[in-house]
């Protein structure tokens, strides 16, 4: 009973500190607080790294390439990605304004289904197909909020275009197709780093987490992200549920 009530003390105080000494921003597509043009042309590959009971496995990899492009409008982001993860195959590919990361369009090849979405300002609309055992299958989308969503594909690209600054707390409203839609996500900048690099010298980096919530307001998942702070690089990004810690770093290959 004892230990119970000095929890429940530690959360309180915690919770009441946390509101007191820091101010959460509210995120939103096509904002200026995002710092989008400092994200360049780069292309990189990741492996995807698994640990379970002390044991480390190599369980996919990403390949991600980044392009900027300038129309009339102005400048476009466009992100392809080569997924393997385990036997899964993804090819992925989505269109934002570089200015606030305002989603555009996503298109996603998957092993067992092909999506397509397009974004505009509160409304998804698209197409999903399902390749299943007993047949093929579709859905439409036709989604709206009341809020202007961000495509879940550039969460990345959010966490390399935040500023960084030491205490920075916000939130920003995404779309997530598996969760049914909007789902408001948290983050916070953390630590500056010093990196050792293969070079022998070293990076200055720095430390940024989200939070993806449940409808409880109960985190499901935990993403950490290690970023370069001169060119934006992630170095790397780890990805942690209940079940399962899965980190994406550098391939070495």
């Amino acid at each position: 009973m004892k230990r119970n009530v000095i929890f429940c003390l530690f959360v309180f105080i915690h919770t009441i500190t946390w509101g007191q000494t820091k101010d959460m921003v509210t995120i939103v597509p096509g904002s200026n607080f995002l710092r989008g043009y400092k994200i360049k042309d780069y292309k990189i590959k990741y492996d995807f790294i698994s640990y379970k009971d002390g044991i480390e496995k190599k369980v996919g990899q990403l390949e991600d390439q980044f392009i900027v492009m300038t129309n009339s409008h102005g400048k476009l982001g466009l992100r392809v990605c080569n997924i393997t993860f385990g036997s899964n195959k993804i090819l992925d590919s989505g269109l934002c304004f570089l200015k606030g990361l305002k989603p555009i369009y996503h298109r996603s090849i998957q092993t067992k289904k092909k999506m397509t979405l397009d974004f505009n300002n509160e409304f998804v609309n698209g197409k999903i197909l399902f390749s299943t055992a007993k047949g093929d299958s579709s859905e439409k989308i036709k989604y709206s909020s009341n809020t202007i969503l961000f495509d879940s594909y550039y969460e990345d690209i959010i966490a390399k275009s935040i500023r960084f600054k030491k205490g920075l707390v916000f939130k920003f409203p995404e779309y997530i197709y598996e969760r049914g839609g909007l789902v408001w996500s948290t983050g916070q900048v953390l630590d500056k780093l010093k990196i050792p690099n293969k070079n022998g010298e070293i990076d200055l980096a720095w430390k940024v987490q989200f939070f993806e919530m449940d409808f409880d307001g109960k985190i499901i998942r935990t993403t950490t992200y290690i970023i370069k702070e001169n060119n934006r690089e992630i170095i790397s990004r780890e990805y942690k549920t209940k079940n399962s810690l899965i980190v994406m770093r550098q391939s070495e290959a």
